[in-house]
């Protein structure tokens, strides 16, 4: 099979996913693309975490795609590459390859995994924490409604239903969406500078084009999306 329909049969599934964890479990209350934004942040942490038990083998097939001139979405695979462990390696060494050669050796950024996993817990406990304690007043408050028409009945007007008392949202996706922005363009900003260093393996040459506005080189545009989504959160 492809490895370019591997990846439209693993994006499409886990797009509809990521939909049904929307609809029945969106407990950090957010818009489809921002939840979907927040899994691949999650994902490319995990990925990150477990780097130094895979850099081996994303090392010799990164090497070994750029010795053959291949690429991981022309190449046939058998079925078991389908499984999402197996096939995020690939990707990667993908990206290693054709993208971004430097990125191979500066993937395991220990300071911006800390940080986006302090960021992400954070926000996902404040906000269950927040949706915990709302439910637990609407509790109350039904409970005060049950007791005082109760009482109204026995002695009327003795007990009067309080109003519910709103908890604030200490909501940190700004800040996440603040620094990852930062991240990204930071990155932009080096990759440009890379393409046009003689010192880099990322500089535009005949073996390694980077065509009219990187398209020789087009998964560099998944930045976009981290781009996007982060400025949409901070101006919403």
């Amino acid at each position: 099979m492809k490895g370019i329909n591997i990846l439209l049969i693993l994006f499409l599934s886990n797009l509809y996913l990521m939909n049904c964890l929307y609809d029945y479990y969106n407990i950090i209350q957010v818009d489809f693309i921002t939840f979907v934004w927040l899994e691949f942040i999650i994902v490319g942490n995990i990925i990150k975490l477990s780097y130094n038990k895979i850099k081996d083998k994303i090392y010799y097939y990164t090497m070994f795609l750029v010795n053959k001139n291949q690429s991981v979405l022309t190449n046939d695979y058998t079925g078991v590459m389908i499984l999402p462990s197996h096939f995020i390696i690939l990707l990667l060494c993908e990206y290693c390859a054709n993208t971004d050669r430097e990125y191979l050796f500066t993937i395991n950024n220990n300071i911006n995994i800390i940080i986006n996993t302090i960021l992400l817990t954070l926000y996902i406990f404040i906000n269950t924490l927040y949706i915990f304690i709302n439910t637990l007043y609407i509790f109350i408050n039904t409970l005060y409604i049950f007791i005082n028409t109760y009482y109204m009945i026995q002695v009327p007007n003795m007990i009067q239903v309080p109003n519910m008392i709103q908890v604030p949202n200490i909501n940190l996706l700004k800040l996440i969406a603040l620094y990852n922005l930062y991240c990204n363009i930071i990155y932009i900003k080096k990759y440009i500078k890379q393409i046009h260093s003689t010192s880099s393996v990322n500089m535009n040459s005949i073996d390694f084009p980077t065509g009219y506005l990187l398209r020789g080189r087009p998964s560099i545009y998944i930045n976009i999306f981290f781009i996007a989504v982060p400025l949409y959160n901070i101006f919403l």
